[in-house]
């Protein structure tokens, strides 16, 4: 093993974490009504988020990201359900 490993894996993992806070970010501001917690439970779709891995949690966050820049009708009111978009 290198000496640099160690140093690697914490600049690897400050990337990581830089990309999952402007994910974050770019998800509050669409759904600027929610609290974090709230975004948290809503986006983990796990029974538990506690034990949710951050990788599970972020996919699923860009996949809705993905799915809100597409023009999907659905919203999220403000208690975390998934509404219809009137129109």
């Amino acid at each position: 093993m290198s000496a640099l490993a160690p140093s690697d894996h914490i600049i690897d993992r400050h990337l990581e974490i830089e990309h999952d806070l402007r994910l974050l970010r770019e998800l509050w501001h669409s759904f600027p009504d929610l609290r974090l917690g709230q975004l948290v439970v809503y986006f983990s779709r796990a029974s538990d988020p506690k034990y949710l891995e951050d990788h599970a949690l972020f996919s699923e966050i860009e996949q809705a990201l993905t799915t809100a820049t597409a023009g999907s009708p659905s919203q999220v009111s403000a208690d975390g359900r998934r509404r219809e978009k009137v129109t």
